[in-house]
């Protein structure tokens, strides 16, 4: 008699289960002291700053206790205008967050001498934490259940390299706050969101960034095309032209007077000269 097989078809259609990554990072903040912090209340945060932002943006009346919980009732029955001082200061409270201290970040309210009324502006505070919170955190948890704060910090990095090259801050200080962060979210996996900020600290290196930042306005790291809408023929008015030249030639002015002192500065010069000349074909100087 022929042995009877049982075969349990389940076993064999059964789903291997993904193993689950951890949506909590552990990391040492000093010896024998360590952080936690989860993705939830880091993502979190980040929602509420976009939500914000997109709800009541500057130009518009913002709702009283706005800043201290986000989840303000924005009917028109409820809404009321708060004092500039007054938003500013409740940003401040939001500010001293827990979240923030343990991962070494800060956040800052731009008051009406700022010129913008309202926006928040996510920054590095404690270098040492930042990094230890990035070091603790694997590339499945970047990719995964961190993905959205990471890659929110990763893009607000290269506008607060700016602001402080503008306010004159020593760039050793920019490079010592900044340099080992774009680092290790580039190894996160965050390359595409720190470019900008990468390349404003290899040019604070290269003694360079203040003629960078005036090629930056004036459209010249950027492809010309006719049918762009970020070129110029968004303002294709005369003088709308002759300001943008004008910016281009303050630019490229002010590369040549410093060349001498700075080669690095020649290979930049030469690929904005490149640019100038595909500008000239579409936007002639009149």
């Amino acid at each position: 008699m022929t042995p009877c097989v049982i075969i349990d078809y389940r076993i064999m259609t059964q789903e291997f289960e993904q193993p689950k990554i951890n949506d909590t990072v552990v990391f040492a903040v000093a010896e024998g002291y360590t952080e936690t912090v989860s993705a939830e209340s880091f993502n979190g945060f980040f929602e509420q700053v976009d939500r914000y932002e997109s709800e009541f943006p500057a130009w518009k009346s913002l709702p009283r206790g706005l800043i201290n919980n986000f989840k303000a009732d924005v009917s028109s029955e409820s809404t009321s205008i708060v004092d500039e001082n007054e938003m500013t200061g409740e940003m401040i409270a939001f500010s001293n967050t827990p979240l923030l201290k343990q991962v070494g970040l800060s956040l800052n309210a731009l008051s009406s001498e700022d010129g913008e009324i309202g926006k928040i502006e996510i920054d590095i505070n404690t270098p040492n934490r930042a990094e230890n919170f990035l070091k603790g955190t694997s590339k499945d948890q970047a990719r995964g259940p961190f993905n959205f704060g990471l890659s929110r910090l990763s893009g607000s990095i290269a506008e607060r390299i700016r602001d402080r090259f503008i306010a004159e801050e020593p760039k050793e200080e920019i490079l010592e706050r900044y340099e080992e962060s774009i680092a290790l979210l580039q190894e996160l996996g965050f390359k595409k969101e720190v470019l900008k900020a990468d390349k404003y600290l290899k040019t604070i290196m290269g003694n360079y960034l203040e003629e960078f930042l005036m090629a930056e306005r004036s459209q010249l790291l950027e492809k010309p095309s006719s049918w762009d809408p970020a070129t110029w023929q968004k303002e294709i008015t005369p003088d709308g032209l002759a300001h943008n030249w004008l910016d281009v030639f303050e630019a490229l002015n002010s590369m040549r007077e410093k060349m001498s002192e700075n080669p690095e500065l020649l290979d930049f010069y030469k690929y904005c000269v490149t640019r100038v000349k595909q500008l000239s074909n579409l936007y002639p100087p009149l």
